[in-house]
């Protein structure tokens, strides 16, 4: 354990605290010290006399010593690259300003991963093509996997998809002026999925190889990763989102919502940039989700276990600071130094795209300019707007910079004289150096988005005026405003609070200037790309496959159900599947008189009602009802309860009810000493249970349930119930009547079966796996499958209801 914790402390730089199972967290929880997160509130602009260091970011600390990662994929969108021609054939031009490039270039040095990229390759606009300029060997040496099998069809709608429905709805934009749902982009959106996961899994090699994916264009793509036919489904997954997570009243409003939050989910990580979509996305799942149970920390869904943490994104600052150095950069800030002489510059760098708020800026500041009219003629904003990405080349963009045009042509025409123009506007990017020297010439940075990330702008502006020490003007809702302490926030929407915030930026007197810039140049400072992509990569290897499952081999069963001659079904199903699909289904399986199926639900009357007329035998583990198989006479009244008119066997006959009794006040003096723990009682009095998952100090909640299994033991060591503990609770369970008796009962019964296949829904299925296959003999083909990936003792798993149905309907053709 001792060399575990030392290897992790040697691969952070951070921070480690004994108590932390996550990221940073932002925001206060309701959680004791001792079994929380460290917590940090958001910071706000800070009192001059208070000032501190930011906080660190706090490293989890497990207890299973990390998971050696010998290469890890890193997967984008685009990858941060141009190929480019040149006098030997052709060279990789990376991105100086991407954080993840420059986080995997710091990293590898370090020699600690072994990184390997997949996404889309862009290529030189004035090269003829990508095969002449990337051969093999070239795309070897840098590790380098191009997604290549898309056609301009698939790719377009897939970039059309995530423009129009998925980056307006984390924006909290989505709904307004669209017509309906289109689920022809969202079957190009899923073939590009595939084809992603088609490369990953042709590349991966072991199951100590991590994949971390990236952003809302590859949301779905840990689902299909584990749907690969090779290992890739037991490798350890990340998935960071860089854009913001909205609200589950938001989120509703999908179609899709549901597929999205579940495939997803078969990552082993989640990262947000902020604790608010950390929160978001947790609620979503806990409400738009069935079977969920989450904490502030943590996702379980279908027993698979996801950790969701927050790891704010950085820059590398080293990156500005080498071009700072520059001969170019030094002429480039002389020549802004001498052109805006005797003039405050406010800087500006988005991306044109409708949530960096330009219009919004621009109008705020014209208003500013007649509200301080002694400012007129002394302040200038200068302006940059990136040209678009690729799939935002839409008729939204050009009507933006159409706007955008006119309100600066506007502006300017109003209040412009030969020598002062206000606004300063360039339609596309610049070059580092230029960036750099406008950065740290400018008297205050100006970056206020509707809706944003994180928004790296402020970090870069924020470095490069390590000399003049000047404010930052920023948004409120940019995910960088829960960590830049030091910035002025703004709402943008709030016209009248910008203006002022423009003013007390310009007169803000240089004590201040110089404790706010210090607080956010120490924060990104420390916070650079490499330690976010180094604390959520170390996190990732040290998190657990919960499960080594494969899915289900359906070739296997149709080849072993052709050659058998007997066949043994045990199927459990939710009132809240298709019943009636389901029974058509099972309508064509039982028209074989030598299959014997057997369903499992919850409900005797909706079992009766939806399934009654078929030849099937039947288990309800809420009434305690069994009804043995139509064409099997082996279950009498007599030996195995009392059998009622219509059929059924009632399993609660014999059954001694004072063991119930007898541990209700026991239970009852645990959860008054334990707040937040709670009974859940059967109304059948077969089934207790102690659940402590909300208590309100999980250490001492922890230790009250292994003094209370002790005494349960003791209590009823004369009745026939198992005390089981499970994570947050423990169960008294009657022996006999549970899933895995009855299942034990089927496959006694039918022992001269030759084939069997039992598929559970849930958690409540395992007795099954794990207890009621003692009877079976060897030569019997046994498949056992889980609905979803989770840990179970079934041997495999099918994604979803939706598969189990569709391979019965393969075994009745």
């Amino acid at each position: 354990m001792e060399e575990s914790k030392e290897k992790r402390e040697g691969m952070a730089t951070t921070s480690t605290s004994s108590g932390s199972t996550g990221g940073l967290v932002a925001a206060p929880m309701s959680r004791s010290a001792s079994s929380s997160p460290m917590i940090m509130s958001r910071p706000v602009s800070p009192d001059l006399n208070q000032m501190s260091s930011p906080p660190p970011l706090f490293m989890i600390d497990k207890k299973n010593g990390p998971k050696s990662a010998s290469r890890v994929f890193v997967v984008v969108k685009k990858l941060p690259l141009t190929i480019v021609p040149n006098s030997k054939g052709a060279e990789l031009v990376w991105e100086k300003l991407d954080p993840i490039a420059g986080a995997v270039e710091s990293l590898s040095k370090e020699g600690k991963f072994q990184f390997h990229w997949v996404g889309h390759m862009s290529v030189d606009p004035n090269s003829p093509n990508m095969s002449a300029f990337a051969p093999d060997q070239l795309l070897e040496a840098a590790n380098l996997h191009p997604v290549t099998e898309l056609s301009s069809h698939t790719r377009t709608s897939w970039e059309k998809f995530c423009k129009t429905v998925i980056s307006p709805l984390l924006n909290s934009q989505f709904g307004a002026g669209t017509a309906s749902f289109d689920y022809d982009l969202w079957k190009e959106y899923k073939k590009v999925q595939k084809e992603y996961a088609r490369v990953i899994s042709s590349v991966i090699k072991d199951e100590n190889d991590m994949i971390w994916i990236h952003d809302y264009h590859l949301m779905s793509l840990p689902f299909y990763i584990r749907k690969s036919d090779n290992k890739a489904h037991v490798n350890r997954i990340g998935y960071f989102s860089h854009a913001p997570f909205p609200t589950s009243e938001l989120l509703r409003l999908l179609p899709i919502r549901d597929k999205l939050l579940r495939r997803v989910l078969d990552a082993n990580k989640i990262g947000f940039q902020t604790y608010h979509d950390s929160r978001h996305f947790i609620s979503c799942c806990t409400r738009l989700l069935e079977s969920v149970d989450a904490t502030p920390e943590r996702i379980i869904y279908s027993g698979h276990k996801v950790s969701v943490a927050i790891y704010p994104t950085g820059i590398m600052p080293s990156v500005l600071e080498t071009v700072m150095e520059s001969r170019e950069f030094k002429q480039k800030f002389e020549e802004l130094t001498t052109m805006f002489n005797g003039k405050k510059i406010l800087v500006a760098r988005d991306r044109l795209d409708p949530i960096k708020g330009v219009p919004q800026k621009l109008v705020a500041f014209e208003q500013f300019l007649k509200c301080f009219p002694n400012w007129k003629g002394k302040v200038v904003l200068f302006q940059i707007c990136l040209p678009p990405r690729e799939e935002r080349r839409s008729e939204v963009i050009q009507k933006l910079t159409s706007h955008i045009n006119e309100l600066v042509g506007t502006i300017n025409g109003s209040h412009s004289t030969a020598d002062f123009t206000p606004i300063h506007y360039l339609n596309k990017d610049i070059s580092i150096n230029e960036m750099c020297a406008l950065y740290a010439v400018a008297d205050a940075g100006f970056i206020i988005p509707l809706r944003d990330g994180m928004n790296l702008s402020s970090h870069e502006f924020t470095i490069c005026q390590k000399t003049k020490q000047n404010p930052l003007i920023l948004s409120e809702f940019a995910g960088s405003a829960q960590s830049l302490g030091g910035a002025i926030l703004v709402n943008p929407w709030d016209q009248e609070g910008v203006i002022t915030a423009i003013n007390d930026a310009l007169m803000m007197s240089p004590q201040e200037k110089k404790v706010k810039h210090d607080y956010n140049y120490q924060y990104v400072k420390e916070h650079t790309a490499d330690t976010w992509a180094k604390n959520f990569l170390t996190d990732l290897s040290y998190t657990t496959v919960f499960t080594a499952l494969p899915i289900l081999n359906e070739k296997n069963v149709l080849d072993a159900y052709s050659k058998s001659s007997k066949r043994l079904f045990i199927l459990s199903i939710s009132e809240r599947d298709n019943l009636t699909a389901f029974g058509k289904v099972l309508e064509a399986l039982t028209k074989d008189t030598n299959n014997f199926v057997y369903v499992l639900d919850t409900e005797k009357d909706t079992l009766e009602r939806k399934l009654g007329e078929l030849e099937v035998g039947m288990y309800c583990d809420g009434d305690l009802m069994f009804k043995p198989h139509p064409r099997c006479k082996q279950l009498t009244s007599s030996n195995h309860g009392a059998m009622t008119a219509d059929g059924w066997i009632d399993l609660k006959e014999g059954v001694d009810y004072t063991w119930y009794e007898s541990v209700l006040p026991i239970l009852q003096d645990y959860t008054d000493r334990t707040p937040g723990s709670e009974i859940e009682q059967d109304e059948n009095k077969m089934h207790l249970v102690w659940n402590y998952k909300n208590a309100a100090v999980r250490d001492h909640a922890s230790f009250q349930g292994m003094e209370l299994v002790v005494h349960l033991q003791n209590v009823l060591s004369r009745f026939p119930v198992e005390v089981r503990q499970n994570e947050d609770r423990i169960e008294l369970i009657w022996q006999g009547v549970d899933k895995g008796a009855i299942a034990r009962r089927i496959v006694k019964i039918h022992q001269n079966c030759d084939f069997f296949l039992c598929f559970g829904k849930d958690q409540s299925d395992e007795p099954i796996f794990s207890r009621g296959l003692s009877g079976m003999e060897e030569k019997v083909k046994v498949f056992t499958c889980a609905a979803g990936k989770r840990e179970s003792a079934a041997s495999s798993y099918l994604p979803d209801y939706q598969d189990v149905l569709r391979l019965l309907r393969k075994l009745t053709q």
